[in-house]
């Protein structure tokens, strides 16, 4: 008497059912990525009780899920899934809390030794021509409605209230190192000081893959904007001005089309999660 009755009718029969294709255009992710999940996640499993059924695990993680690959809110989410807005709202924040310290580490990561780092190298200049980089720095801002203490520490140059995302993207798109939470006003070069990002370029391994090019002794590095510190292991293009060289001009050139696979991760992360 005291619960709203609510119905699962889409999860039910028309969710499960879906074939491959609608499932990826739905939920972002193919089905065996979703069955991986639920067998990883086995924490995320709840007792039913006298009151009420516990909401299985299987349907958690495809409501944390969907919440993540969409830009509905928690209460369209609630009502297709046949649940409220408020587990809609505890089950996304269980799943990313979970995920993250399961399951981020497996896939989430920089390449630390000789080989994973030459590899890394190789690949990247197999596909962008630019040799020993092993992927591309850059921050972005992720909209937030900020704490009502020292909301002003939130306000970036862009006028929104934010949190910053700093990431290493590797040649193919793939994220092998996050940093978030940094307040909105901060700007992406006091990110990258206060981050462990500083101490894996100063790792021994980035100096022991150098590479002899044009003469020269060069060590692995990571391609970034202007914004960067200018570091052995950290490359970043030559200021503009008139006259410049043609060998700068294309140096610059050479570098953003290489540092561009970090924007484009950015435009496809905002595609899938709508923020």
């Amino acid at each position: 008497m005291w619960t709203r009755r609510r119905t699962d009718n889409w999860w039910a029969k028309i969710v499960i059912p879906m074939d491959e294709t609608e499932w990826r255009n739905n939920f972002r992710i193919s089905k065996s990525t979703y069955r991986f999940l639920c067998e990883k996640l086995t924490t995320l499993d709840r007792m039913d009780t006298r009151m009420r059924h516990a909401i299985r695990r299987d349907k958690r993680i495809a409501i944390a899920v969907y919440t993540l690959s969409s830009s509905a809110e928690y209460r369209t989410i609630g009502n297709l899934f046949g649940v409220s807005k408020s587990s809609v709202c505890k089950i996304v924040a269980e799943f990313c809390t979970l995920f993250v310290h399961l399951c981020s580490k497996d896939f989430i990561q920089l390449p630390t030794t000789e080989q994973e780092i030459l590899r890394a190298a190789t690949e990247f200049e197999s596909f962008w021509d630019f040799p020993q980089c092993v992927g591309a720095i850059d921050g972005t801002h992720i909209k937030i409605q900020p704490p009502k203490v020292h909301a002003h520490s939130y306000y970036n140059y862009k006028q929104f209230y934010s949190v910053v995302l700093l990431a290493v993207v590797d040649y193919a798109y793939k994220f092998m190192y996050v940093n978030v939470g940094s307040c909105g006003r901060n700007n992406d070069a006091y990110v990258f000081q206060n981050s462990s990002m500083p101490a894996y370029l100063r790792r021994e391994e980035m100096g022991k893959c150098s590479r002899e090019l044009g003469g020269l002794q060069v060590p692995v590095y990571v391609v970034g904007d202007s914004a960067f510190p200018l570091m052995q292991t950290l490359q970043k293009p030559y200021p503009e001005f008139n006259g410049m060289p043609d060998t700068l001009r294309n140096y610059n050139y050479r570098l953003s089309r290489g540092r561009r696979v970090v924007e484009n991760a950015f435009g496809r992360l905002r595609h899938v999660s709508g923020y």
